[in-house]
């Protein structure tokens, strides 16, 4: 695939570090799946940059699949440039199981694994009557770290050792982190730092440092890459645009849409965004995701989804628009999928009247416009892609009512 037909030049394939080298398609979650073209020089200049900004340990355990870049190229090649050892992990279901029996010191992820972990955490903690304590430690030991003394590896052992007890980062990317969930994990010792990418830019863009750990920013930009934030509105937010080494050549056969995303050597992301007072990139939602309702408020669903994702017994949740009767999208629905056995083990009896409250309350300093008209409940999870992302068309409630 690799090849242009009647291509058999093996030689030139070999020495062009700027020809393509690695096809690898999107997964295609707002539409259909496109064969982004990856050069030597792309894949390189995320292996040597991204080991500039990241620190990378001796043992990792690779949970991840292959065939998406994130894992492929910032897990796994960074991984075998640095001389680690990876451990791979079987299926989804075996991670911590895995955890434990390897030891790892890092681990690649999705935040929809670190909230899995967080809420298992707690979970466990009230089960036992310790999430008081839990709470109060995190409190002794964030004082005390205030003054320069880290116990964190002591206070929380018997936490740590439910992730082998050597773990001492997790990296995020894929979506942004829950900035509650960033805290939680700082706290007890293992730092979740929060990238941003796509696949178009072979994946990284930008991540977190230890030193600058932001839990609300999607971290500093590489240094062989320029990024900049297009048209932004009176709050700095707009489209970003990224420049640089870790571009892509464009998509397989398909200039068109090559020429739409690639102008001047720009990569339109189709991502929104800014930056803070600190230089830190901050993500705020998908283009295509974008919700613009009928009275010109721009909404982007993530915002809200984080706000009732951060409920116990939401396992999952999509926000989109619904209709009023002229067909304009005039508010918005929540569809939430919560997992019976976390519904009972929290003592949940109404869930429906408990979840339009709990939402509620969970939205109310928002502004109006925000605010979630209807709920929607699964009986079960969403679609998914490779990578753990819910299929946004796989909603079922999506316009099947008008308000």
């Amino acid at each position: 695939a690799l090849l242009e037909e009647g291509n058999t030049d093996f030689t030139s394939m070999q020495t062009d570090h700027h020809g393509l080298k690695l096809l690898v398609y999107t997964s295609g979650t707002t539409g259909m799946a496109k064969g982004v073209m990856l050069s030597e020089h792309n894949i390189s200049s995320i292996v040597y940059y991204g080991l500039q900004v990241a620190t990378i340990y001796d043992t990792g355990l690779s949970v991840l699949p292959y065939n998406h870049t994130y894992e492929a190229v910032a897990g796994l090649l960074v991984a075998l440039h640095h001389h680690s050892t990876l451990c791979i992990n079987e299926n989804l279901k075996t991670v911590l199981k895995n955890l434990v029996e390897y030891k790892p010191d890092y681990i690649y992820l999705v935040p929809a694994f670190a909230e899995v972990f967080y809420k298992k955490i707690w979970a466990t903690a009230k089960q036992k009557k310790q999430d008081g304590l839990l709470k109060a430690l995190i409190k002794v030991s964030n004082g005390l770290r205030k003054i320069g003394i880290d116990k964190r590896r002591t206070l929380f052992a018997s936490v740590l050792e439910n992730f082998g007890g050597n773990l001492k980062e997790i990296v995020c990317g894929g979506a942004p982190i829950r900035p509650e969930i960033g805290e939680f994990f700082d706290s007890i010792g293992v730092p979740l730092l929060g990238g941003y990418g796509i696949t178009e830019c072979s994946p990284l863009v930008s991540v977190n440092r230890f030193e600058t750990n932001d839990f609300h920013t999607a971290g500093t930009v590489l240094p062989c890459c320029t990024v900049k934030i297009d048209n932004p509105d009176e709050t700095g937010k707009g489209e970003i645009l990224v420049k640089g080494d870790i571009v892509m050549l464009g998509y397989y056969k398909n200039p068109e849409l090559t020429a739409e995303v690639l102008v001047d050597g720009w990569f339109y992301t189709g991502d929104y965004g800014k930056f803070n007072e600190n230089g830190l990139l901050m993500i705020t939602g998908r283009k295509k995701n974008l919700i613009v309702l009928s009275n010109g408020k721009n909404v982007f669903p993530e915002e809200i989804e984080n706000y009732i994702q951060a409920l116990p017994y939401v396992t999952e949740v999509t926000v989109y628009s619904i209709k009023d009767s002229k067909g304009l999208e005039s508010a918005l629905a929540a569809e939430i999928y919560c997992n019976p056995d976390r519904v009972t083990e929290l003592g949940v009896t109404d869930l429906e009247n408990t979840a339009r409250n709990d939402i509620k309350k969970a939205l109310s300093e928002l502004p109006s416009y925000k605010q979630i008209a209807r709920v929607y409940f699964r009986d079960k999870e969403f679609e998914k892609t490779t990578t753990n992302k819910i299929k946004r068309n796989s909603a079922m409630f999506k316009d099947t009512e008008t308000i």
